[in-house]
């Protein structure tokens, strides 16, 4: 059963949100896409994105506030853990939190990142989260 998101304050001393999506399944990043509203403000970016190398790409080359990631991203699976790493490893060297949000189905998985201090959010959910987030400077 998914766990209710906890929000804290986005304070508006920060730069403008920057959002990444992590999801191998092209279907779930368009039907997310469709379902954002409309109120990114300017500077404020949502970037999808479908496999662990443009993901670990991405992490590097930007400024990211809140991250969902999928666990599996090949037909192996598992990619979601050392992503994570790569990500916390950021933050360590820059001295930034990043919130992230685990979207895998697999339970056992989620007690996983539970343990790691990662909540889960169902992908059918991102979009109406994103949403929350732009329109109430919450995260």
């Amino acid at each position: 059963m998914a766990e209710k998101l906890s929000t804290i304050e986005y304070k508006e001393t920060l730069k403008p949100l920057k959002i990444l999506v992590i999801n191998d399944d092209n279907i779930t990043l368009t039907d997310i896409a469709v379902a954002l509203p409309s109120s990114l403000k300017k500077g404020e970016d949502v970037i999808f994105v479908s496999s662990y190398e443009k993901a670990i790409s991405a992490i590097k080359e930007n400024d990211f506030t809140i991250i969902f990631l999928d666990h599996n991203l090949t037909p192996n699976g598992g990619e979601g853990f050392k992503i994570l790493e790569v990500i916390q490893k950021k933050e360590q060297n820059e001295g930034k939190k990043i919130k992230v949000y685990s979207t895998t189905k697999d339970e056992k998985i989620q007690k996983q990142y539970k343990e790691k201090g990662i909540k889960w959010v169902s992908e059918f959910k991102i979009a109406f989260k994103i949403g929350k987030i732009l329109n109430h400077k919450k995260i």
